[in-house]
């Protein structure tokens, strides 16, 4: 059994471009925001290598992540 599908992870990722602030960008331009605020004294879980074809799913995977905490 998944833990998710590619149509909840599509879902989430345009759950996540309406909200205000990311209404008029891409989803590349969110994810570059993403990277923008990397914090090298931070200790991070996961690392998402992608290809810049899966910018809608990578988007969909880091938000539904960031849900689960």
């Amino acid at each position: 059994m998944a833990l998710f599908t590619e149509s909840t992870i599509r879902a989430r990722a345009q759950k996540e471009m309406q909200r205000s602030n990311n209404r008029y960008k891409s989803k590349s331009q969110v994810l570059n925001e993403s990277v923008a605020s990397f914090n090298k004294f931070r200790t991070y879980d996961i690392f998402l290598s992608h290809s810049s074809k899966d910018a809608e799913l990578i988007l969909g995977v880091k938000a539904t992540l960031e849900d689960m905490g």
